[in-house]
């Protein structure tokens, strides 16, 4: 099985990805993929074959520069194909991202937890600076 070319939502993602568009948060749906995939690396999720994604993206245009195809491997160790890795990470974020939404938690409490001597530490940890480097990147 090769890696993808194109990276899709679920029926489920595409869902979610339209409330959290209507949210104005984000310039555009790419910036918003990248934050939920962040997120769901934030909760531990681990990527999962996910099934009837529709076609949304190029690889080219989601990630132009790489840094996703090189990052997703170092994260998740046996990651062969990150691209089919990135479309799962998308969609469990995208779940966790509407849980939050519809529960009212879609504040920056959400996203930026006080900061204790624990979470400090963990903010250090490698998984979550790649997250940080994501959500940064432009």
């Amino acid at each position: 099985m090769s890696d993808k070319k194109t990276i899709g939502l679920t029926p489920a993602g595409e869902k979610a990805m339209e409330e959290l568009m209507a949210q104005d948060c984000f310039k555009d749906m790419i910036d918003a993929a990248k934050f939920a995939m962040s997120i769901a690396i934030r909760e531990g999720d681990v990527p999962s074959p996910t099934e009837g994604a529709n076609t949304i993206w190029n690889v080219g245009s989601f990630d132009s520069d790489g840094q996703i195809r090189q990052i997703l491997p170092v994260l998740f160790s046996g990651c062969e194909h990150p691209y089919r890795a990135a479309e799962s990470l998308i969609d469990q974020g995208l779940a966790r991202v509407l849980h939050a939404l519809n529960g009212g938690e879609f504040t920056p409490d959400w996203f930026f937890p006080s900061k204790s001597e624990e979470h400090t530490s963990e903010l250090q940890s490698p998984c979550n600076l790649v997250c940080r480097l994501l959500l940064e990147k432009k």
